[in-house]
């Protein structure tokens, strides 16, 4: 039986990437995004590259606890269950330090993280209790292990606590069906990734390239192999991670050989 996948902030990057991926694979998928408009783009681009039988889009802004639920309701009434739930959904700052942020790309920020985040689970937690059972998956970043990167404040805290949710979850509702794990896909280069580059000083953003360039990919190389390892997960606890400690230490050892330009054809906005 085909299992049925909702992957949040799926409009765009990695999440409609691994959209895309999950119906390759000939699982039902349920996409959402903020904009009505951004979802039937993406419903289209999937119907066109995967086929469009086993797909659902539905507008829904995850920092809204109605609208989560109406998520969930529409794809299982489609589908009949979720099996997989996966918080993708997120958006950042631009680079700079925390006292020069706007309130609204605070807000924005953690709403959807963390809010989103535990909207999203509440929701999924009660269906998947109801139906017997299911796995929910939190995409972690920078800040979820503790590292402090300059300008990514409220990026880091938002990783940060949602890594500590995942460890309360799992030992609240231990002994239950519902599995909680967390994804992290490393460095993708994306629209969501690029935001706010246009802040950086000339020799910041050449120090980011060198580095990104080493460490970097795209959805393209990365969503094909975290579908499969979700799918193959059978862990209660499963951490799924494309960069490695050891991909990392590779990778630089390499790096001389291996000459790699990953914004090739991309023209750096200029700030006014």
């Amino acid at each position: 039986m085909a299992k049925t996948v909702v992957v949040t902030g799926s409009t765009r990057g990695i999440g409609l990437g691994l959209a895309k991926e999950f119906l390759k694979r000939g699982c039902n998928v349920v996409v959402c995004g903020r904009s009505q408009v951004g979802v039937n783009k993406a419903v289209e681009q999937l119907t066109a590259e995967a086929g469009g039988a086993n797909l659902l889009g539905v507008r829904c802004d995850v920092a809204s606890f109605e609208q989560v639920q109406a998520l969930w309701d529409a794809g299982a009434k489609r589908f009949g269950r979720i099996d997989i739930w996966i918080n993708n959904a997120g958006t950042t700052t631009n680079p700079l330090p925390f006292g020069q942020l706007e309130k609204d790309e605070i807000d924005a920020t953690l709403s959807t993280k963390i809010f989103g985040s535990l909207y999203s689970a509440h929701v999924a937690i009660n269906g998947m209790l109801k139906q017997g059972g299911g796995d929910i998956y939190f995409t972690e970043g920078m800040g979820g292990k503790g590292e402090v990167q300059e300008g990514v404040a409220m990026l880091g805290t938002g990783n940060a606590a949602v890594v500590y949710f995942v460890k309360a979850l799992r030992k609240e509702y231990t002994g239950s069906n519902v599995h909680f794990h967390t994804l992290r896909p490393g460095i993708n280069v994306t629209e969501h990734f690029l935001h706010g580059v246009e802040y950086l000083d000339e020799a910041r953003w050449e120090r980011s390239k060198r580095v990104i360039n080493i460490l970097g990919d795209t959805p393209e190389t990365t969503t094909p192999w975290l579908a499969d390892a979700i799918l193959k997960n059978d862990k209660k606890e499963g951490h799924i991670a494309w960069l490695t400690p050891m991909k990392i230490m590779l990778r630089f050892m390499t790096a001389s050989f291996n000459k790699r330009d990953l914004f090739a054809g991309y023209e750096r906005p200029v700030k006014n």
